[in-house]
C-alpha cells in the first residue's frame, strides 16, 4: 500500500490516548525596562492564551488527522479552572474525555517577551504533580472496555505519573496495539515498555534507556531486550526504525530551516499510530510521521496538523520527486 492511500484511510479511526495530561499557558507581553531590583527584564503583561499539551496535544493531533474519527483520552487533572481550559478545548475537537479530577492540573507556563522583533521566551514555569497515581475503579473498567474497542493505543509518557504499571495490569493485553511515547525517567519503564508494538525514544532518551553511546547501538539493544520496534526520532535528520528482525531502516526527512520542535513528537506519534491502523509497513508509518513532524516544526508552540496539510505537503513532495527523478 502506497503512502498517499494510506493516509487516505485516516478518518473514522477508533484511537485511545492515555497519558500525562498538560495545559500550555502562553503569558505574553512587552519589556521595556531591566527590574531596579535584579538585573531582569521587567515584562508589562498584554495577553494570555491557551494551548494542548502533553498527551492532551497527541489527541489534538489525532483528531486533527482522522475527521470523524472516535477519539477518547484518559488521564488526571485538578478540580481547577486549567482543568475546565483544558476539558472544553478536548472536547470541542470531539474527543472523549475520560478524568480522574483528584489532582492539581499540570500546567507549563511560558513567559514571551517583545522588544523588538519577535517574541523572546524569556521563562517557563511549571506547576505539576509527579507521583504514581491511580485511577479510580469505574475509570479502570472503562479504559479497560475503550482499550478492546479501539483499533491502537497511545501512551503519552511524560513521568508524571500518568504510566505506571498499575494502569498497565489493566492494559497487558492490550499491548500488541500500544505506541509509547517513553520517557526513561519513569521508573518502571522496562516492564511497563516491554512488549508494545512500538515506542518513540528520541536520541538523549534511547541513550540514557540502553546506558550506550551509539544511538544504532542503543536502538538495536532496546528492541532485543524489550521485545519491541523501535521508532527513533532523529530531529531533522528524520527516523531511523529497529524492528524485531535486527534491521535498522533510516528514513530520512526534509530538514526545515526554520523550526521550533516543541510539539514534534506528539505529530509524529499520531500520524504513526493512524498508519499502523491501516498498514503494517513501520518505515512508511515512519515517513508519515516525518512529514506530520514538519508540519509542526514550522510552527511556534505546539500545533496540530490537519489531514488536508499532510495529504497536500505528500502531494508536493511526490511532484518534486517525479520530476527531479531522471
Amino acid at each position: 500500500m502506497e503512502v498517499q492511500e494510506i493516509i487516505n484511510n485516516f478518518p473514522r479511526k477508533k484511537v485511545l490516548i492515555i497519558g500525562d495530561l498538560m495545559l500550555d499557558k502562553y503569558t505574553e507581553g512587552y519589556i521595556e525596562r531591566i527590574s531596579p531590583e535584579a538585573p531582569v527584564p521587567v515584562l508589562r503583561v498584554s495577553n494570555h492564551s491557551y494551548k494542548m499539551g502533553g498527551a492532551a496535544n497527541v489527541a489534538i493531533n489525532v483528531a486533527n488527522l482522522s475527521p470523524n474519527g472516535n477519539i477518547s483520552v484518559a488521564g488526571f487533572v485538578g478540580d481547577d479552572p486549567e482543568a475546565s481550559y483544558l476539558k472544553k478545548m478536548l472536547e470541542d475537537n470531539n474527543i472523549q474525555t475520560y478524568l480522574d479530577s483528584d489532582h492539581s492540573t499540570i500546567v507549563k507556563e511560558r513567559f514571551m517577551g517583545k522588544s523588538s522583533g519577535h517574541p523572546q521566551h524569556i521563562l517557563r514555569a511549571d506547576y505539576e504533580e509527579d507521583h504514581k497515581k491511580t485511577f479510580n475503579d469505574e475509570l479502570k473498567d472503562k479504559i479497560r472496555d475503550l482499550a478492546l474497542e479501539s483499533e491502537i493505543i497511545i501512551l503519552s509518557d511524560y513521568a508524571k505519573g500518568t504510566i505506571t504499571t498499575d494502569l498497565l495490569n489493566i492494559l497487558d493485553s492490550f499491548k500488541n496495539k500500544m505506541i509509547i511515547d517513553p520517557k526513561p525517567k519513569n521508573p518502571d519503564f522496562r516492564s511497563i515498555y516491554r512488549g508494545c508494538h512500538v515506542i518513540t525514544p528520541n536520541k538523549r532518551e534511547i541513550l540514557e534507556m540502553s546506558g550506550l553511546n551509539n544511538i544504532f547501538d542503543a536502538g538495536a539493544n532496546i528492541s532485543r531486550e524489550l521485545n519491541t520496534n523501535v521508532i527513533l526520532k532523529l530531529g531533522g535528520d528524520g527516523t531511523a526504525v529497529f524492528p524485531l528482525n535486527g534491521e535498522i531502516i533510516k528514513v530520512p526527512t526534509i530538514k526545515e530551516t526554520n523550526f521550533e520542535e516543541t510539539g514534534a513528537g506528539d505529530s509524529l506519534i499520531s500520524a504513526l499510530a493512524l498508519s499502523l491502523t491501516i498498514n503494517h509497513s513501520l518505515d512508511k508509518a515512519a515517513i508519515i510521521g516525518n512529514h506530520a513532524a514538519r508540519l509542526t516544526v514550522k510552527k511556534i508552540g505546539t500545533y496540530a496538523p490537519t489531514l488536508e496539510e499532510l495529504r497536500k505537503l505528500i502531494n508536493e513532495e511526490n511532484e518534486k520527486n517525479r520530476f527531479s527523478s531522471p
